[in-house]
């Protein structure tokens, strides 16, 4: 028997957004020689599951399978749940019958809903920055929830080898600067999938306040939506900002 530690990434699905790609990358930097880890799409698969895949990662597709979630379960010593907060019923009421020895969850979302049952069985409840976790604890600390001894803060991973291995040379980068009109600018951004619940209108308001202590200050920004670009233009901000497609 191995004395590896055997632990299960899982998520809803894997398809190729934001949430999944924190699961892999998980997953390609976990230690092998102590982890034997296993990825789970409890609904569906995707362009993700044929990536891990490749990775020599074990992968299972479930397709809403509770049966074959449960065998899974008892088999598993760690549980690292990614998803939204919302801590689905089909999902938990396995996990509450086959309670791993530790059940982690990164809150992509931050939420949470007053009364689910099963938030009893998260061990740890890690938010990816301060300002979310800040947020949950000051919303619930009015109703007088207390949770801070399982909300922790555990900013996503970041692949540094591979942005390494992929930076612009600097000659590409004053190329781009020059076709933008952004010589002699100091530049900040925002990247993103073109979909306002991805977009926090917070990143718009801070650019009104930069652009009187910032001189020559422009502002990138790769997939906006029409509303975003409605509430740039609302703000008086069409001359500092510089849009690029996805």
């Amino acid at each position: 028997m191995s004395d590896k530690i055997r632990i299960v990434e899982a998520s809803n699905a894997l398809g190729l957004g934001g949430t999944e790609y924190v699961l892999q990358l998980f997953c390609k930097y976990f230690d092998k020689d102590i982890f034997d880890i296993t990825v789970v799409g409890f609904y569906s698969g995707g362009p993700r599951a044929d990536i891990l895949a490749a990775m020599g990662v074990k992968v299972e597709l479930l397709n809403g399978d509770r049966n074959r979630f449960a065998e899974i379960l008892e088999k598993t010593d760690v549980l690292h749940w990614h998803g939204s907060g919302r801590l689905d019923e089909d999902v938990f009421s396995v996990v509450e019958k086959h309670k791993p020895r530790l059940v982690l969850q990164t809150n992509v979302f931050g939420k949470f809903y007053k009364g689910n049952r099963f938030y009893k069985l998260i061990d740890y409840d890690f938010y990816v920055s301060k300002m979310c976790l800040v947020r949950r604890m000051c919303r619930d600390g009015y109703s007088g929830l207390k949770y801070s001894d399982k909300r922790k803060l555990l900013y996503n991973p970041v692949d540094y080898d591979f942005i390494q291995e992929n930076l612009p040379t600097f000659v590409a980068v004053q190329e781009l600067r020059e076709d933008l009109g952004l010589v002699d600018c100091f530049v900040a951004g925002r990247i993103g999938r073109a979909d306002d619940h991805k977009f926090d209108l917070v990143a718009i308001d801070a650019i009104s306040l930069l652009r009187y202590k910032i001189p020559n200050f422009r502002f990138l920004l790769v997939g906006a939506t029409e509303k975003i670009r409605k509430y740039v233009s609302k703000l008086g901000l069409d001359d500092i900002v510089v849009y690029i497609e996805p």
